[in-house]
């Protein structure tokens, strides 16, 4: 597995590099990159991008899924929250405090993470990525 640049939601985006964390190990574990904000404290804070396989009879589906998590001040009380693309289960599932640059942070890595030459070419083969 090698290390994924994917741009964020900024005006003028900057690629940040997710790195392996998990090889793909079978359907119910996919292979996984992270990236950890500068000011994240804890593995609660990385941004997750992974690439699964489940195969149903003779269809191979390759399910991607984005997590992006974040922390909103309520009253304050500091509110951990996460907003996640999940292909399998239904797309996009962002909750309504979720911070703007945070939802742009979502789109831009989904988008960015099906359009990743490496992904395109493991989702068209059918083959997972080690």
């Amino acid at each position: 597995m090698q290390n994924l640049s994917l741009n964020d939601g900024l005006a003028t985006p900057v690629a940040r590099t997710f790195v392996p964390v998990q090889p793909y190990m079978g359907p119910k574990a996919p292979a996984r990159w992270s990236y950890r904000p500068a000011g994240a404290v804890d593995r609660t804070s990385d941004v997750l991008v992974e690439l699964g396989y489940k195969r149903n009879g003779t269809t191979t589906m390759a399910p991607l899924k984005v997590q992006v998590p974040y922390s909103v001040t309520v009253n304050g009380v500091i509110e951990r929250g996460l907003a996640l693309f999940d292909s399998s289960s239904g797309g996009f599932r962002i909750p309504d405090n979720a911070p703007v640059a945070t939802v742009d942070d979502l789109y831009a890595f989904v988008g960015n993470f099906q359009a990743n030459a490496d992904i395109k070419a493991a989702v068209k083969n059918g083959r997972p990525i080690i």
